[in-house]
């Protein structure tokens, strides 16, 4: 039987959201909990600063050597535009793990004037229309914050 690549994308999500927690936990952060189910708002509540946090893996970054950062979806703005997440962490590279102020994302695309442009991206045996900004890491990564700054 063939696997669903959008369950695999879940398994990889949910990865990444134990492992942020795992590390969390292992610098002494233990208020942080995993936000289930289909909450779209950001997968991660450190109770005892009030941190939320957001986490994205892009697997083809490192065939890339850009990030894929969705503004819109159907139509609807989405993914950066509208979370509420203090801080987006990004699995760039299979171990990679590079953190940001979701407002340092947004300036990136403002100070590089990074246009969103439109993809088909398959979901399950469905395709959504979504645009995003593609950006390059070695840009994106000037705006990264200090892993330090989840462990207030």
């Amino acid at each position: 039987m063939k696997s669903n690549p959008f369950d695999t994308k879940i398994i990889e999500g949910e990865d990444l959201e134990n492992k942020i927690i795992m590390w969390l936990t292992d610098n002494g952060v233990t208020s942080a909990v995993k936000i289930g189910g289909n909450f779209k708002e950001y997968d991660i509540f450190i109770a005892s600063s009030e941190i939320k946090i957001e986490c994205k893996n892009d697997n083809r970054a490192i065939e890339t050597g850009n990030i894929f950062i969705e503004t819109s979806c159907n139509d609807k703005q989405s993914g950066i535009y509208t979370t509420k997440a203090d801080y987006w962490v990004i699995r760039a590279y299979k171990n990679r793990i590079l953190i940001f102020k979701t407002k340092r994302i947004i300036q990136c695309i403002i100070d590089n004037n990074i246009p969103s442009t439109t993809h088909n991206v398959k979901q399950n045996i469905s395709f959504k229309k979504m645009t995003a900004c593609i950006i390059p890491i070695n840009v994106l990564e000037r705006y990264k914050s200090n892993s330090k700054d989840l462990l207030c």
